[in-house]
């Protein structure tokens, strides 16, 4: 959401329609990466801010909109760098999901390193970030360790799926 110098209004410009081109376009192997992460996110797994006078909540710390442009961030980088995980085609159920935790882990990868910068560049707009407060009396992250901490939880998570799998084959 932009503030239009001189007047009250705000617009919002919408990028619904490429996200959704550009999601349509990968092989689902590697989107699967990223829908594990989202389903995670949305069981209820994470800490939310809770405002109990009113019994609801305030702020989900990271999100799937956090976890949506970490991939986008990581697929431009993949296709940047010739990855040939868009070449590829798993030969089995087993190969499948390997390179769908791999991708997990990649998304993972990149938000952590955005975090310990305390910054999470949006992916339409770089200059703004979706973690920051720049201008707002204080800049940087706010709870950067929280983060990260949300982070390895993630990770744990993913890798004791992985795990669990290796020792289901």
């Amino acid at each position: 959401m932009f503030h239009v110098k001189d007047y009250t209004t705000f617009y919002q410009i919408s990028y619904a329609y490429i996200e959704q081109n550009i999601l349509k376009s990968i092989p689902f192997h590697i989107k699967k990466g990223y829908i594990i992460l989202k389903w995670l996110c949305e069981t209820g797994y994470f800490p939310k801010t809770i405002d109990h006078d009113k019994n609801r909540t305030l702020e989900k710390y990271i999100t799937t909109y956090h976890l949506k442009t970490c991939f986008l961030h990581e697929l431009e980088n993949a296709k940047r760098g010739n990855d040939s995980d868009f070449e590829v085609c798993p030969e089995n159920a087993i190969e499948s999901y390997n390179l769908s935790i791999q991708w997990a882990k990649k998304i993972l990868g990149h938000m952590g390193k955005c975090f310990r910068k305390g910054s999470l560049p949006s992916f339409f707009n770089p200059s703004k970030s979706l973690v920051s407060y720049e201008g707002m009396g204080h800049d940087g992250m706010i709870e950067q360790d929280l983060f990260l901490q949300l982070i390895s939880l993630f990770e744990q998570l993913i890798n004791t799926a992985a795990e669990s799998e290796l020792l289901c084959s």
